[in-house]
């Protein structure tokens, strides 16, 4: 009861201005002396965002996006918008992850990737952190990650799990950075010390106005069906078998020279669709094949430099097979050699 009057006085009070509802909707936001009533918050951030304030505006698409019943994507990105416009670095950040996960509006990584810097160039580490995934994981792949391991540093220095994480990876795999055991010790225990796990990659990950994360389930639904439909289709089983691919005409056939009756070219041709697409949609097992089937030239064309960015992705996740992976390709690449 003394919440609801307590929200009940502040839906009555007279503000200074729009600033003042911001704020006041902040103050509630952020009590920790008794419970929240975002119900309230939502209000007050909505008494804001209407009259076009812009930080109000992010914040109440943040609150759609919050554990609860009334996760609604398709509400918060509107508002989103409408912050970003008005150049809101939190909002920008917040828009790039809509279009990076096709939340609220259709995917789009290209417009993900302008929005991440957008934000990233006023300072935003969350958009930091993003925006050095995406130059690390580029398809086609990008030859000097410079600019991707800066972002990933100043995201990790100011306490981002995803760089953090990201960070532990490309000092194992001399993959961006020299191989370095001292970094990559001090990264592995800095992740130890957080509440963090590589399989939240699958998630997106928003943030309110000071950047704090919400880690939401993105396309959870698809990547499971994905996952499903992948696993007996996956072509591991058969690595021992002789398989020559062949491309004539841009038709892509395979000799197969096996004696188990499951290995067929149309079973191969099923499982490099049904691969591709739950890559796509960050299936980990299916990242690591796609990059695996372009090391081996197997049933992909031979291509170092495609398999990188698919073990880079499935690495990201904790796949840790693909880390000796991502090594070999480097090392073929350098080298120049082929299968």
């Amino acid at each position: 009861n003394q919440v609801k009057d307590i929200g009940t006085s502040l839906m009555k009070k007279n503000f200074s201005g729009l600033d003042d509802v911001f704020s006041t909707a902040m103050i509630e936001y952020d009590r920790t002396d008794r419970p929240r009533d975002l119900s309230l918050v939502s209000q007050l951030f909505h008494r804001g965002a209407k009259e076009g304030h812009a930080k109000a505006q992010n914040m109440l698409g943040f609150m759609y996006l919050l554990d609860g019943e009334n996760f609604d994507p398709q509400a918060a990105a509107p508002w989103f918008a409408k912050a970003a416009e008005q150049e809101d670095a939190a909002a920008q950040y917040n828009l790039g992850c809509c279009y990076f996960w096709g939340l609220g509006m259709e995917k789009n990584e290209s417009l993900a990737l302008s929005y991440f810097k957008l934000s990233s160039d006023q300072g935003f580490f969350p958009a930091h952190s993003a925006l050095g995934f995406l130059y690390y994981t580029a398809t086609p792949r990008i030859e000097n990650l410079g600019d991707a391991m800066n972002l990933l540093r100043q995201a990790a220095e100011n306490g981002r799990p995803e760089a953090i994480h990201l960070l532990s990876i490309v000092s194992k795999t001399g993959d961006g950075l020299p191989i370095d055991g001292k970094d990559s010790r001090l990264w592995s225990q800095k992740i130890a010390t957080i509440t963090y796990s590589p399989m939240q990659s699958c998630n997106a990950i928003w943030a309110d106005e000071r950047g704090t994360s919400s880690w939401r389930a993105a396309n959870l639904i698809m990547v499971k069906k994905m996952s499903t439909e992948a696993q007996p289709n996956l072509l591991y089983e058969f690595d021992d078998a002789k398989v020559t691919r062949h491309k004539l005409g841009g038709r892509v056939s395979f000799k197969i020279e096996s004696d188990n009756p499951e290995l067929t070219e149309d079973r191969i041709l099923r499982a490099l669709e049904i691969n591709r697409r739950a890559a796509a949609l960050r299936n980990s097992d299916a990242e690591l094949w796609m990059g695996k089937a372009y090391l081996t030239g197997k049933y992909m064309e031979f291509s170092p430099s495609d398999a990188l960015p698919w073990l880079r992705r499935a690495a990201e996740q904790g796949n840790e097979q693909a880390l000796p992976l991502i090594r070999e390709a480097l090392l073929k690449l350098a080298g120049r050699s082929s299968p």
